[in-house]
């Protein structure tokens, strides 16, 4: 029991970091649906990268990682069906290229 109720309490501490950590979200992607050629890549992707964090993007082959990175860098042919992506707070789903590289 004493073993349960430490880990419970190690859980609880990591969901208040983790909300405090939303809050100062510098790129932030929200329920993101995402076609190429017609056919639905990524749908419903939604995360958050706090200042000084790092993450790192793990899945097999074809999972979306590099269709993920893709849209959030505005490569033309990702088109985003659905959802949002903000970077300190502005959105720039609907930016080009030049001007997401512009900021940053």
């Amino acid at each position: 029991m004493k073993f349960f109720l430490r880990r419970l309490n190690l859980i609880a501490k990591r969901l208040i970091i983790t909300s405090t950590i939303l809050s100062m979200a510098i790129l932030e992607v929200k329920n993101l649906k995402v076609k190429v050629e017609n056919k639905i890549v990524l749908d419903g992707i939604d995360f958050s990268l706090g200042k000084e964090e790092i993450h790192a993007i793990f899945g097999p082959n074809g999972s979306g990682k590099t269709s993920l990175i893709s849209s959030i860098i505005g490569i033309p042919s990702y088109k985003i069906v659905e959802g949002k992506i903000f970077f300190e707070g502005k959105d720039i789903t609907s930016l080009p290229i030049y001007k997401r590289a512009k900021l940053g």
